[in-house]
């Protein structure tokens, strides 16, 4: 706790014209660029930045880095008059929920989905399949998990839908009808959406993602051939 130096001073102390300053008394020698970061206070304004980004550009700078303080959930130090990040509220859950639980028909056997909601919305996501054991079964309930975690915490359960909807299981897809789950994932997505569309609370549809399966005997990819996944590089063939 001794006192420091005048000149010794943190990064939040320097002005940003002093941090350009510095940076560009270096790059005047340097042919490369010259890495350096421009610690602006959080009050700063998008003018200021842009002030900075000029006053960096006439100095000579080849490049530059802008932080702004509080920019970031987290970040190593703060300064007396950072806000510090807000932390979200877990909700509580009751010895009694009320929910649904839905079937779902994949290309893996069903599954079963079970939805509870409290009086803030949807509350935690549970999921199984007939014949899920194993790996299977423990990756449905790693998502059943994550998903909960987040909407305990306050994240808008659509986030979901964008990221689990029409992933593509390879080793199922080529047999799978339209409008029929994709994936595990996928049918997890789907309950959600029918779940919010009966809430009244729209869902925001993203883009497909696709899972290419790769061939269990020598970890080739599997192509879709006829409605089965064939391998190019051994005999593997699996119909649905």
């Amino acid at each position: 706790n001794a006192k420091l130096p005048d000149w010794m001073v943190i990064a939040h102390q320097v002005s940003p014209e002093e941090h350009i300053k510095m940076q560009a008394a270096v790059q005047k020698y340097t042919c490369l660029s010259v890495s350096k970061t421009c610690n602006m206070p959080n009050s700063a304004t998008k003018k200021d930045v842009a002030e900075v980004l000029v006053e960096a550009y006439k100095s000579g700078c080849k490049g530059t880095t802008i932080y702004r303080d509080g920019s970031r959930e987290q970040q190593v130090m703060y300064t007396d008059k950072t806000p510090k990040p807000k932390t979200a509220r877990q909700r509580e859950r009751g010895d009694s929920m009320s929910g649904v639980t839905v079937r779902k028909k994949t290309g893996c056997g069903r599954m079963y989905i079970t939805l509870n909601s409290d009086a803030d919305g949807l509350f935690e996501v549970f999921a199984r399949g007939s014949k899920h054991g194993g790996c299977i079964g423990a990756q449905l309930e790693a998502i059943g998990r994550c998903i909960s975690v987040g909407l305990q915490s306050g994240n808008d359960p659509r986030e979901y839908i964008k990221q689990l909807r029409s992933i593509k299981c390879g080793e199922v897809e080529a047999g799978v009808k339209k409008g029929k789950a994709t994936s595990c994932a996928d049918a997890i997505a789907k309950v959600i959406t029918e779940h919010l569309d009966k809430t009244k609370m729209p869902s925001d549809i993203g883009p497909d993602i696709s899972v290419t399966a790769c061939c269990p005997e020598c970890g080739a990819k599997l192509i879709n051939e006829e409605g089965c996944m064939a391998c190019g590089s051994c005999d593997y063939r699996k119909c649905l």
